[in-house]
Parts: C-alpha cells; sequence; structure tokens
C-alpha cells in the first residue's frame, strides 16, 4: 500500500530533495541576472561555477579527482551526458526567464514521466498503479498550467 510506513527517508532521499531545491533555486537566479545577458551567458556562468561545490565535496570524502580506469563506452557516454545537459540548462534558463516560476517548475516535473518512459520502453521495468496515477496526474497539471492564460510572464517582467 502506499501508507506512510512504505516510506523510507534515506540519504539518496535526502540527497534528491537537496538536488532538486539547488536545481529550483539556480533557474530561479536567472531572473536576477542583468537584462543584457543572454542564455549563452547564463548558461556558461552556472557550468563555469558549477563544478565547485562537487569538487569540495570529492576532496571532502577523499574521492579521487581522476578517474582510474575508463572505456571509451564511457567516453563517449560522457561527450553525450555533457551536450544533453548543457543544452537542457540552455533551454531552461530561457524557459524559467520566459515563463512564471510556477508554471516553468511543473514543467520540470515531466523529467519523471520521461525517466518512467524510458524505463518502461528500454529496460523493461514495470509501473506500479501509483506510478500510473502519478504520471497521470503530473501530465494532466503540466497541460493545464501550461494552457493558462497567465503562464507567461507579463512582458515588461520578460
Amino acid at each position: 500500500g502506499l501508507g506512510a510506513q512504505s516510506y523510507h527517508l534515506t540519504l539518496g532521499t535526502i540527497a534528491a530533495i537537496m538536488s532538486m531545491l539547488g536545481f529550483s533555486l539556480s533557474y530561479l537566479m536567472v531572473r536576477f541576472h542583468p537584462k543584457n545577458l543572454v542564455n549563452a551567458h547564463n548558461t556558461t556562468l552556472l557550468l563555469s561555477f558549477g563544478w565547485i561545490p562537487i569538487f569540495l565535496l570529492m576532496l571532502i570524502d577523499r574521492q579521487p579527482i581522476m578517474p582510474t580506469h575508463i572505456h571509451v563506452a564511457a567516453l563517449i557516454g560522457l561527450l553525450f551526458s555533457v551536450i544533453f545537459n548543457i543544452s537542457g540548462m540552455y533551454v531552461l534558463n530561457h524557459i524559467f526567464k520566459h515563463l512564471k516560476a510556477h508554471v516553468a517548475s511543473n514543467l520540470l516535473l515531466l523529467e519523471g514521466v520521461f525517466a518512467l518512459a524510458v524505463g518502461y520502453v528500454f529496460y523493461n521495468e514495470k509501473l506500479s498503479p501509483a506510478e500510473l496515477l502519478g504520471t497521470v496526474l503530473i501530465v494532466a497539471s503540466t497541460v493545464t498550467l501550461s494552457m493558462s492564460t497567465g503562464a507567461q510572464k507579463p512582458a515588461a517582467e520578460t
């Protein structure tokens, strides 16, 4: 069932919550950048400084800076990951700059829907009724908010 006992607050869950909080706050900060910065500037600034906390955490946790072994497939995967992440960050900067925060954040919930679809199609993962219901609710709320008349910020704010 979906009772309170089925939730386990693990370190991974806490890290995911902190990650999403930081992720959302970072994109909301785009609104405080000077108006003459374009999306390429915002993306470059985020990527330029985004590595610092991760690097510090690696040092604190005494993890090796460089991997000890890496395969060609991993390098290709890393390359595609970088391309998709930078492209996604560029588009998200645009989204948060031009949509109201609650609408833009709701659009980000579609990430979970895509993750479920990829898991189902490529990894043969089975979906529970709760996951299917959550997917329907996320898609319905995203469509509803996107179609609402107040989804975009007024022209004076953009």
